[in-house]
């Protein structure tokens, strides 16, 4: 198992179950956002091993969050860039299962939108899901 498997299965629950209304700029992917045209921008952003037990054999909890930023124009108002950033934060409810290639199970946390961020000629909101794996080593 690695980081690599675990935001594939990531990646691969935001794009089959986001909807095809918005475009997503794929980490490691070129992408030149077009003005005016919204897209989501998914990363890993942190990652912590913490043994579940004593010993070099015990389980290991991997924490990781991985953020999904909302992309939005400026000049359209709050309420689109909020919408869509809701709607992701209900497709990773609590709970979500996803399995990795290598047959991990990654079990998502709440999830949350952190304040809105202004650069340039866009807004972002952050939406944060946080999420877990056991495996050992």
């Amino acid at each position: 198992m690695s980081i690599a498997t675990i935001q594939a299965a990531l990646d691969k629950y935001l794009n089959d179950n986001q909807g095809s209304d918005i475009a997503i700029a794929w980490e490691g992917t070129a992408y030149i956002p077009t003005q005016s045209v919204p897209f989501l921008a998914p990363q890993t952003a942190g990652l912590i091993n913490s043994p579940t037990g004593p010993g070099k054999d015990s389980i290991v909890q991997i924490d990781g969050t991985y953020q999904i930023s909302v992309w939005f124009p400026i000049g359209q108002g709050m309420q689109p860039v909020r919408q869509k950033s809701d709607e992701i934060v209900a497709l990773f409810r609590r709970g979500t299962l996803l399995t990795t290639s290598d047959n991990k199970a990654v079990i998502t946390e709440v999830p949350y939108q952190v304040m809105a961020i202004q650069e340039g000629n866009w807004i972002h909101v952050p939406v944060m899901v946080p999420w877990f794996v056991y495996d050992s080593y």
